[in-house]
């Protein structure tokens, strides 16, 4: 019995000295890949009936199936910043402008708040956009994984009641932030993605303590805009085509 309650208070001892040693980065740096299945996504479209079956197939033809892109987010305390990569796109035909492709948001979030700014390239157009956050339904379940070194657990997210989201957050770091938009969970989301849109965001580096206070900004140049004239305008870029149309603006509003 003695020997029972010695070891009972030597590892409660252990545990303590773990909790108390554990480490929640308050900032830092996280780069993550963005993997877009376009075949899939081509896939989908041809569904419809709209007939792009020739201009679908020349796609397939000459550009490869995934198409991967990187990104940075800096956070410090509830304050993030998302920067995509703005390299050049590689792709022809048809879809070589699409929005998954071209990565248009940089999203500032304040997340205390519950407020973002969000920098949007509409091809030749710098647009921002100043809004609340939206709310995400998640539901937490017992499912981990380990993503850049990090325990993740996983949600499940329905965004404007239609849109499905998968994500891996770490309690690790206990930020409520994540990559775009995506947000509200208790820890960053390392881990994201869309099944329906063929897209998913993970994290492949994480850096802690290389961010100073004040250095998170939101961005600021760029012609003031409100969603719906978004809409307005991505209309009248694709006046005949309410396929495209419709799938470039839930990608320009993600």
């Amino acid at each position: 019995m003695k020997a029972s309650l010695t070891v009972f208070l030597l590892m409660t001892t252990i545990f303590r000295g773990i909790a108390q040693h554990a480490y929640f980065p308050d900032n830092g740096r996280i780069v993550y890949e963005k993997t877009v299945n376009m075949h899939a996504s081509i896939r989908s479209v041809s569904n419809n009936p709209v007939d792009l079956a020739k201009e679908l197939d020349a796609y397939r033809q000459l550009n490869p199936q995934f198409i991967k892109k990187t990104a940075e987010l800096f956070f410090f305390n509830q304050e993030t910043l998302y920067i995509p990569e703005q390299a050049s796109v590689t792709q022809t035909g048809l879809l070589q402008d699409a929005a998954v492709i071209r990565q248009p948001n940089t999203v500032y979030s304040d997340l205390n708040h519950q407020v973002r700014t969000t920098q949007k390239t509409l091809f030749e157009e710098t647009l921002l956009l100043n809004e609340n956050m939206e709310h995400i339904k998640w539901k937490i379940t017992d499912e981990e994984r380990t993503i850049a070194g990090y325990n993740c657990i996983r949600a499940n997210g329905l965004l404007w009641d239609s849109v499905y989201v998968v994500a891996f957050y770490a309690e690790q770091i206990p930020i409520s932030g994540g990559p775009e938009s995506f947000n509200g969970l208790p820890g960053m989301i390392l881990g994201l993605a869309l099944p329906d849109e063929h897209v998913s965001w993970f994290a492949t580096a994480i850096e802690v303590n290389v961010v100073k206070a004040g250095a998170i900004k939101p961005p600021n140049k760029g012609e003031i805009i409100q969603r719906e004239a978004i809409s307005a305008k991505l209309a009248k870029l694709f006046p005949n085509n309410l396929l495209i149309y419709r799938e470039m603006l839930k990608l320009f509003l993600l």
